[in-house]
């Protein structure tokens, strides 16, 4: 299956929106019983969208979406190409899980 979301260059609440389009994609992913789903960095490209700010986005999403439905579990992969992109992506996560204790 494959679900499609468009960014935007609207600023307002686009974190929000963001997070929403990574939540929703997950749920619909379960629903049909999908066990693996992969996903672009939302916006953080030609859009303009922060990197930093993009991944705290998609990680926030992802880890409350399997936080709260343990019975779902799903394999999210990043698709990203850029190195550089990457590379904050990873360290993203390092202070995402800290975080989280």
């Amino acid at each position: 299956m494959v679900y499609f979301c468009l960014s935007s260059k609207i600023q307002c609440q686009r974190r929000k929106v963001y997070y929403g389009a990574y939540y929703r994609s997950l749920e619909l992913a379960a629903e049909n019983g999908c066990r693996s789903i992969g996903f672009p960095l939302l916006s953080a490209g030609v859009f303009g969208y922060p990197v930093e700010l993009a991944w705290s986005t998609a990680f926030s999403a992802c880890q409350d979406f399997l936080d709260q439905h343990p019975e779902a579990p799903i394999r999210i992969v990043f698709a990203v190409l850029d190195s550089r992109i990457q590379e904050k992506g990873k360290k993203a996560l390092a202070e995402s899980e800290a975080s989280r204790g």
